[in-house]
């Protein structure tokens, strides 16, 4: 639909929050007890993390749950960076 926004992805969304939080892959794995390929596979969507390591990515990038899965989020100052991202993918 015109002006509707595309909705960025699960794996998109880890990527900006870890990104804005200038941690890299390697380094959330490690902090996760995972292999970097893991983190790779979750932010290029061919693997999904469980609910339980959702979580767990949600308070290490000090996320909401809400935000990883949906795309929502209140006050997080990743608004522009969601915005740049999505316009930079169209």
């Amino acid at each position: 639909m015109p002006g509707q926004r595309k909705r960025l992805a699960l794996g998109d969304r880890i990527r900006i929050a870890r990104e804005a939080r200038g941690i890299t892959q390697k380094a959330l794995a490690r902090r996760l007890d995972v292999e970097q390929g893991h983190v790779w596979k979750w932010e290029h969507g061919t693997r999904t993390p469980r609910m339980l390591r959702l979580i767990t990515i949600a308070d290490m990038l000090d996320v909401s749950l809400d935000y990883l899965i949906r795309g929502i989020e209140e006050n997080s100052g990743l608004e522009g960076q969601l915005k740049s991202s999505s316009t930079a993918k169209a």
